[in-house]
């Protein structure tokens, strides 16, 4: 068993990669495809920074909206 001492945005991805909410309860698999469809869509942008932008955004509106 590993420990991981990630902080900040990088632990965000790092829950969303293994599908678990802020609360540890699981990611429904609609609201999880739907936040990969769109971070695919902006990993294929030319600017820089809207990775984490998006991410940022993303996360903000899912707290607001599905909690």
């Amino acid at each position: 068993m590993s420990t991981e001492n990630t902080t900040g945005a990088d632990a965000i991805d790092v829950a969303i990669a293994k599908g678990i909410d802020f609360d540890g309860s699981p990611i429904p698999t609609e609201k999880l495809d739907l936040y990969n469809k769109v971070m695919a869509l902006e990993a294929g942008r030319q600017r820089s920074g809207v990775s984490n932008t998006m991410r940022s955004i993303t996360v903000i509106y899912r707290r607001k909206c599905f909690h």
